[in-house]
């Protein structure tokens, strides 16, 4: 993202998410987003590659349907991860409507 607005001519706007993408100590991966019985459960990997622990994190994760809609919200919880550790995660949302999801810190 920092890079796109450092090729418009917003450099402001390049150094500030340049700076913030450098302060984040946590990597999410989502790693499976499956239906099951009555939903669809995702599931993902938090890394911490750095020398020192995290502080613990809230993600919001938001399904959508295949207008890209919202159809709920579910919170996940991050504890504080130990330098080089990992913790894994899961969400899971009742329904037969979601098509895909997007997260944010919260």
């Amino acid at each position: 993202l920092a890079t796109a607005f450092e090729l418009t001519g917003q450099a402001d706007s390049a150094r500030h998410y340049q700076t913030m993408a450098d302060g984040l100590q946590v990597e999410v991966t989502v790693s499976s987003f499956v239906p099951g019985e009555g939903g669809y459960t995702l599931t993902g990997i938090a890394a911490n590659y750095s020398a020192t622990a995290s502080r613990a994190l809230r993600l919001t994760f938001e399904f959508v349907d295949a207008g890209g809609a919202s159809i709920a919200t579910v919170p996940v919880e991050i504890p504080a991860i130990l330098a080089q550790g990992t913790h894994q995660f899961e969400a899971r949302v009742a329904g037969t409507a979601a098509r895909g999801w997007r997260y944010r810190l919260n």
